[in-house]
């Protein structure tokens, strides 16, 4: 019979070569043998943290959403792992599936919880990628029975992205009035981005004052830029993405849901800073969140602007 210690230190080796083998598959870009072998090995011993996310990964790769979500539920459920692991993966599933009005739920939820700096940044990001995904989200619009102002004010945050979005892509003149009227109250910042977008589609001409992050502004919808072309993301991005590319390529994508979730909030807004400050700030801020030095110094006031975006989104989510 073989001693005790002898089957311990020969299960050992067995798990080491598992996890050798783990990362060999994924260093390759073999997610199939990687999903397959990692379903044995935690049957076999508790995953790492790292060995887990890479598991994601390969799921992610394999366009296996529904995987993500029922392993990330079965762990959460379990009370294995780590939490904002599986979070975060299960968000960037329903993401990818196009279930962005989960997302939002889910994102809405955890915001009122107590939950670490880092974590609650990622989920500010999400939320503000799954409002921006299902504003642009391509669906054929709804013909709908007149709206009575009553009925407008009795529709919850979804119902009424869903109602603009409908009459600007019909550019539905008849509900002017209606939308003049309640923008001068709206107080939920992307309903009142989605109210300036109405009145541009249907080339509204006449002047409006706007107030966001306490910088007032009038304009004239009509010559309002797209989403797509609005400065922060149109010019300021590109900026960031060529100086992460030099410093920190791996947190491009967190760079790009941040200045996505910010642009619905402050639209049509431009503070006085140049594109090539405000990307540099971003790129400091968000080193920052992570622990980590950057490596040129932003504006001060630029940095002080982008938190006071953040949060107010922080206290809107609340």
């Amino acid at each position: 019979m073989m001693p005790m210690d002898n089957k311990i230190s020969t299960h050992k080796r067995f798990i080491s070569k598992f996890e050798r083998d783990l990362k060999s598959y994924f260093d390759q870009g073999e997610d199939n043998q990687y999903v397959q072998t990692y379903r044995k090995y935690i049957e076999l011993t508790e995953p790492s943290d790292y060995l887990e996310e890479l598991y994601y990964e390969a799921l992610l790769n394999l366009d296996a959403y529904h995987s993500v979500i029922d392993h990330a539920l079965m762990r959460m459920n379990r009370g294995l792992g780590n939490y904002e692991t599986h979070m975060d993966f299960m968000l960037e599933a329903l993401t990818g599936m196009g279930r962005f009005q989960e997302v939002i739920q889910y994102c809405e939820q955890l915001l009122k919880e107590d939950l670490p700096h880092e974590f609650r940044l990622l989920v500010q990001q999400r939320l503000g990628h799954a409002r921006h995904e299902l504003n642009v989200f391509y669906r054929e619009p709804v013909k709908r029975d007149k709206v009575t102002k009553k009925e407008y004010q009795g529709y919850d945050f979804i119902d009424k992205i869903e109602f603009l979005e409908d009459i600007t892509e019909l550019t539905d003149i008849s509900y002017k009035s209606l939308i003049l009227d309640e923008i001068k109250t709206e107080t939920e910042p992307m309903v009142y981005t989605q109210m300036l977008l109405y009145l541009r589609s249907i080339n509204d001409n006449d002047k409006l004052k706007v107030k966001k992050f306490n910088i007032s502004t009038t304009v004239v919808p009509a010559k309002l830029p797209s989403l797509e072309d609005f400065y922060l993301v149109n010019e300021v991005l590109d900026e960031l993405y060529d100086i992460l590319d030099a410093t920190n390529p791996s947190i491009k994508d967190a760079a790009e849901n941040m200045l996505y979730g910010h642009l619905l909030y402050i639209y049509p807004i431009k503070p006085k800073f140049t594109n090539h400050e405000l990307a540099l700030a971003y790129a400091q801020y968000l080193q920052e969140m992570l622990g980590q030095e950057s490596v040129e110094q932003a504006e001060q006031k630029a940095i002080e602007w982008i938190e006071k975006i953040d949060r107010f989104m922080l206290e809107n989510e609340q």
